[in-house]
């Protein structure tokens, strides 16, 4: 993959040493826009403590 590859932007993002707010942001504009996982209100269906803890896991997997 080079570095203008679009087709792992989260992995992109990782490597480029994002803030995890920049990833748990890439992450909720996934699951909104791209799959639409929303509830009634349009809000995302994955709690935000489920979706940090998720980028937590992701930053410590991925030097």
């Amino acid at each position: 993959m080079n570095s203008t590859d679009t087709s792992a932007p989260l992995l992109d993002l990782l490597n480029a040493g994002a803030s995890s707010n920049e990833v748990a942001e890439y992450l909720r504009t996934v699951e909104i826009e791209r799959m639409g996982l929303t509830d009634a209100q349009g809000k995302p269906l994955l709690p935000v403590q489920q979706r940090n803890a998720a980028v937590h896991f992701l930053m410590t997997v991925v030097p």
